[in-house]
């Protein structure tokens, strides 16, 4: 794994020190190979089960994200097709 590195991003037209991502490094190799859909089945039917107690930790900030995301479009559907529920 790199170490991290620093990286200044442009916000609201001011400089901000931020922490430079590792898509380059490491996941646009994942995303782009040719056997990634199938790596991904195999995980689905095979591995996801073994995922450690410290990766759903780390995961937990994404989920309740997305959750909370699936919580608000149900409230914003609501109102407009009341008589679909």
């Amino acid at each position: 794994m790199d170490p991290v590195k620093l990286k200044s991003m442009n916000i609201l037209k001011t400089e901000i020190p931020f922490v430079h991502d590792s898509f380059d490094n490491n996941t646009k190799n994942t995303l782009t190979s040719p056997n990634f859909l199938k790596d991904l089945f195999e995980f689905s039917e095979k591995e996801k089960d073994n995922i450690n107690e410290e990766t759903v930790e780390l995961l937990q900030p994404y989920i309740d994200c997305k959750l909370q995301m699936a919580e608000r479009y149900s409230l914003d559907q609501w109102p407009r097709n009341p008589h679909q529920l």
